[in-house]
């Protein structure tokens, strides 16, 4: 099973697969497996032992097999040469089977087993080291130190678990009798029964740490997820690590996506399947060659058939029960969608997130549509000339301009679809083109010639075109989002089998819920509307939806709707009211910090000037009786002064009677003790400074300073060890560095 799961992940996402292998099978097995893997394309292997089976206490290996992770990497080796990228595991907390006694911490004999296991799995061939997870980091430290102290060069990779519940980290600690620092420990028993502060505060734990290794110069982290992806992303956004998504190289690229294999060449897509990349993949998955400058004619039976993995849902049955509710009209249905454009409900059948940033921009013309009878699953606002690097329609890179045609797609009524028919003609910028689940098609289309929806102008570049309206790949895509209906909408509704009774139950609210989605898949249709005037920022889809609406609203609708739109603007403009006298405050208080800022700083400034008159006064006080003493760093000028190369500031002073510097009077250093001093002759010389009696350089002299009063700076701190720099030449496996 997850031989097949790899090879899905490697061939369909392109995403290179560190495919886990343990000892559990005879040698003859791990041979097919191994071979199996080569012919997938997978490149990378993880060697572990695997853990003994449940309920016993040590590993026992099958007959025939192997008996450690070192004899499965001599194996690897032995059958595939350098074909693999081959990992190993290792525990900075020692491997429990080494532990003296599971009771008490390991001793430094078991510690040192254990390293040289490690190093004989490191010699056998392996390319480089997953550790187990840990909390301790300094530990982790002093581990890694002894790491390379006993020889193992290769890379390094420390393995890191999110904590996501108190009962889940209390099970894994226990279980691998991982050390939990007492703060650590502290702070969850104080929030362990508030599943969202453990989680947050796991997630800020793992930031935290993982800053600590990057600043001790690891370049590269495992996470465990433990299939739970909310900690981990948010763990990364924090690191800075997550594609923004105006770095995207192409508008329908997702985050961490691998660009390997055929599909790097990709550069083309139809739009319909913007929410639904997985299964795009799924049905391209046998193409020879993709597009990678424009669409060609693609027809029907270029796409390969869906499987019922891509039409079924992710999500539990009770989950899109709770999302969905048992819709009894089809005003109730179009109250789901207006839920999901308000972010209330997180998805619908036709994508698995929320909707996009940009569809956002034109989130109250898609409510209002919803609200209508337009149930829209896809949509782009118009875009003209938008910087590359915009921080919401950005993508490409730095440079650059891109271009938006307004596009939405939804379901509609035969009805609705005749009254949008009959008002077209008045639009003559938008293109529209319409199916039925049945088969039946029609559009105002003069040709089958793909639209171009999506695209950017960059120097040195041809105009690339991303996103495409293709009237051929609508046609596949609409009987795959009318069969989503069924498979994970309708399907919440079907009758149940009563495991404890063996009857059939249903319910006439299930019953309605059922004729309510039949009649839409059956009789509705999946219509896909383009304005192509690019440059007309009234979004003519809207005003022709608009005008479909209204006429043929009665008077009294008409006046209804204007009552409507009277109350929203007041509650606009109530909101806009709040916002400016909020901002106004704001304001206030940023002006009233800054005045205060720029006291505190004025008057730092002022101690500073006093700390070097007195540093000054202290120094002629000790210099008394020495004939020259050069100074080489900046001082408030006691008399005139001379720049000089090399950054340093020379006064000259006169022998004189000093009592008070001039710049201290009216301070704080004005009150002290009057004293009258015999001050020695200052004099500029050149870049040279004096420290004692050897002659620096002013910048070495300041280094040397600096490393020596932060002795734990980084300008003072022992180079990191880059991992990196070090490993076997068989490495395939992409580490991703920080």
């Amino acid at each position: 099973m997850w031989l097949s799961i790899g090879e899905t992940v490697q061939k369909k996402f392109n995403m290179p697969v560190l495919l886990h292998l343990t000892c559990h099978l005879p040698r003859d097995s791990l041979k097919r497996v191994l071979k199996k893997a080569r012919e997938a394309g997978i490149r990378n292997i993880l060697a572990l032992r695997g853990d003994p089976p449940i309920g016993a206490d040590r590993w026992t290996p099958v007959e025939g097999g192997l008996s450690n992770a070192l004899e499965l990497v001599q194996l690897i080796r032995e059958e595939h040469g350098d074909y693999f990228c081959v990992a190993v595991a290792a525990y900075p907390e020692c491997h429990t089977e080494c532990w003296n006694d599971k009771s008490l911490p390991p001793s430094q004999q078991a510690r040192q087993l254990d390293l040289q296991r490690v190093k004989a799995k490191v010699d056998a061939g392996a390319d480089f080291i997953v550790t187990q997870f840990f909390y301790d980091a300094p530990a982790y430290f002093q581990w890694e130190e002894s790491a390379r102290a006993a020889g193992i060069k290769c890379p390094i990779l420390p393995g890191y678990m999110p904590i996501q519940t108190y009962k889940g980290f209390k099970k894994f600690t226990d279980w691998c009798k991982t050390a939990v620092p007492a703060h650590v420990a502290a702070d969850l028993a104080a929030i362990k029964d508030d599943d969202a502060a453990v989680k947050e505060y796991g997630v800020q734990l793992a930031v935290d740490t993982c800053r600590k290794l990057q600043a001790n110069g690891c370049r590269t982290l495992h996470f465990y997820t433990m299939n739970l992806s909310w900690s981990v992303s948010k763990v990364l956004d924090a690191l800075g690590f997550l594609t923004k998504a105006h770095e995207r190289s192409l508008p329908w690229n997702e985050p961490l996506q691998a660009e390997s294999g055929d599909r790097a060449r990709e550069a083309v897509r139809p739009i319909f399947w913007v929410n639904r990349a997985a299964s795009y993949i799924s049905r391209t998955k046998h193409w020879d060659e993709f597009p990678n400058g424009r669409w060609g004619s693609r027809k029907s039976p270029a796409f390969g058939e869906l499987s019922d993995y891509y039409l079924g849902a992710k999500r539990t049955l009770k989950d899109r029960r709770d999302m969905w509710g048992c819709p009894q009209s089809i005003a109730d249905v179009a109250a789901v969608f207006v839920g999901y454009v308000d972010g209330k409900v997180p998805q619908l059948p036709w994508g698995e997130s929320a909707m996009s940033a940009e569809s956002a921009v034109i989130q109250h013309q898609l409510r209002w549509m919803n609200q209508h009878g337009f149930l829209t699953i896809n949509s782009q606002p118009q875009v003209n000339a938008a910087q590359s690097d915009h921080e919401v329609y950005g993508w490409g890179g730095q440079g650059g301009y891109v271009y938006q045609k307004s596009y939405v797609e939804f379901f509609c009524s035969t009805e609705t679809l005749g009254a949008l028919r009959s008002i077209l003609p008045r639009h003559p910028a938008l293109t529209y083109q319409a199916m039925s689940s049945g088969g039946l098609e029609e559009s105002n289309l003069t040709t089958d010639a793909p639209n171009a929806v999506t695209w950017g102008v960059f120097p040195d570049k041809e105009v690339q075109q991303p996103t495409v309206v293709d009237p051929e790949a609508f046609r596949v895509w609409v009987p795959e989002a009318f069969e989503l209906w069924s498979t994970q909408w309708r399907s919440l509704y079907e009758p149940r089998v009563n495991k404890a009774t063996g009857s059939t139950e249903d319910s006439p609210e299930q019953a309605t819920a059922r004729s309510v989605m039949d009649h839409i898949t059956k009789d509705w249709w999946l219509v896909s509307i383009v304005d192509n005037d690019f440059r007309d920022s009234r979004n003519s889809i809207f005003l022709a939806l608009q005008e479909l609406v209204t006429s043929s609203m009665t008077k009294q609708q008409l006046q209804e709707q204007c009552l409507a739109l009277d109350a929203h603007n007041a509650r606009l403009m109530s909101a806009n009211s709040a916002l400016s006298d909020s901002h106004k405050k704001l304001a206030k208080q940023l002006g009233d910090a800054l005045q205060r800022a720029a006291l505190a700083e004025a008057a730092a400034e002022t101690l500073k000037a006093q700390l070097v008159m007195a540093g000054a006064v202290a120094a002629a006080n000790a210099a008394s009786t020495a004939p020259v003493v050069r100074i080489s760093s900046p001082l408030p000028s006691l008399s005139s002064a001379a720049a000089v190369p090399g950054g340093a500031t020379f006064g000259t002073v006169r022998p004189a009677a000093v009592a008070t510097p001039p710049a201290a009077q009216g301070s704080p250093l004005a009150q002290l003790p009057t004293k009258t001093h015999t001050v020695p002759a200052v004099t500029a010389s050149s870049a040279q400074s004096v420290v004692g009696t050897k002659e620096v350089p002013p910048s070495k002299a300041t280094a040397d300073t600096a490393a020596k009063a932060a002795p734990g700076s980084a300008a003072a701190a022992a180079p990191a060890t880059d991992s990196s720099k070090t490993g076997s030449k068989r490495r395939h496996f992409a580490l991703k560095g920080f």
